[in-house]
């Protein structure tokens, strides 16, 4: 076993001399540290996807150059490009001006659930958020705000052998900018048959256009007219995702590996309806744990543990996914289909604060 932090070289070159294959977790990696020091190495390794196709992914003002690339609907942006926090404080100042006075500031690295990302009408706001990011060396830019009906993501998976394929379109909600719960079909929840084709088009348009290999997911707003518009791009199996663990015949996860081994990508076919609702560590609650509570959970929720040793507030800690396998026909959509999913998330919320009420009963006093 070779231990040490994906910074250092010292540590990642004895692990590439005994590797011939190298799958990410994330886009949040050194790609120019790891191509330099897989460069020295003797026997080639296969990176999937590349280093430098992350290197692009997890900046978000290259995501608006590849989306604009491939005429994808993004919303409308302005970057600064200047130096100064004369120039800075002049250009939130602009930037609100142009977007009606009110916009989305984010820096363009480092922002993730929430982090990275400010709506604002405050130049003073905006200055400093922008100015903490400017300090670190992170670019910043200023989004229109998307009046949207809804928020709507996709996961996509495309394989070494050039086979692609995706989920269904889904309803995603969030909170403090997390995911916190996901549901679908969308397309039994009004979401347009149209809208779910568009979403599958873009997703396979940016997996061949850049090699974009494993699973994938990009995050969409519904306009109030009906337009679909990219909120962001996940170069990773994501969030919104993870219902599949349950609901999908193959899963987000399996069928990553699928595609960077160049297997037979499986099938997506999912439930009828699915719904999973994230575990976010309680408001004030701070606690290490050796395991999660015991949930008694009914035949149809499923409860998946990140096997996290502390509790944080907001912190990602695990998720509950409710599948519901067979419906009668009258009810794959419309007001009983809408029934159905008030009850299954009236079922999550129970189970969510069962779980919260044991963690805090477990806190020492």
């Amino acid at each position: 076993m070779i231990l040490g932090k994906i910074s250092d070289a010292n540590a990642l070159r004895p692990f590439f001399e005994k590797i011939d294959l190298c799958v990410f977790e994330n886009e949040f990696v050194p790609s120019e540290l790891i191509e330099s020091v897989a460069q020295g190495v003797a026997a080639p390794i296969a990176f999937l996807p590349l280093p430098s196709v992350l290197h692009r992914f997890r900046n978000k003002l290259r995501q608006k150059e590849l989306l604009e690339k491939l005429s994808i609907s993004y919303s409308a942006y302005l970057a600064f490009d200047g130096q100064s926090e004369d120039a800075l404080e002049q250009w939130c100042t602009s930037s609100l001006e142009h977007f009606g006075g009110e916009a989305v500031f984010k820096w363009a690295e480092q922002g993730y659930d929430g982090k990275g990302t400010l709506l604002t009408r405050s130049c003073d706001e905006a200055f400093n958020f922008c100015n903490l990011a400017m300090g670190k060396g992170i670019s910043v830019f200023a989004e229109e705000r998307v009046h949207f009906k809804r928020e709507l993501a996709i996961i996509g998976c495309y394989s070494t052998r050039g086979q692609f394929i995706s989920y269904p379109l889904v309803i995603s909600e969030q909170e403090k900018g997390i995911c916190k719960r996901v549901v679908g079909p969308a397309t039994s929840l009004g979401v347009p048959t149209l809208l779910e084709k568009t979403a599958q088009t873009a997703a396979e348009k940016v997996a061949r256009e850049e090699n974009l290999y494993g699973s994938f997911a990009i995050e969409f707003f519904e306009t109030a007219d009906g337009r679909l518009v990219v909120n962001e791009l996940a170069p990773r199996v994501h969030n919104s995702g993870h219902y599949s663990m349950d609901a999908s015949e193959t899963s987000q996860f399996e069928n990553h590996w699928r595609a960077v081994l160049g297997q037979e990508l499986g099938s997506t076919m999912s439930a009828p309806l699915f719904a999973m609702l994230n575990l976010l560590g309680p408001k004030d609650l701070t606690l290490r744990v050796s395991q999660s509570p015991q949930l008694k959970l009914s035949s149809d929720l499923r409860f998946h543990w990140y096997d996290k040793e502390e509790i944080k507030p907001g912190r990602k800690l695990g998720h509950i996914n409710a599948t519901l396998k067979s419906l009668p026909a009258d009810q794959v959509r419309g007001s009983q289909f809408e029934a159905l999913v008030q009850s299954t998330f009236e079922k999550l919320n129970g189970a969510e604060q069962e779980w919260i009420q044991k963690l805090r009963g477990d806190q020492p006093s």
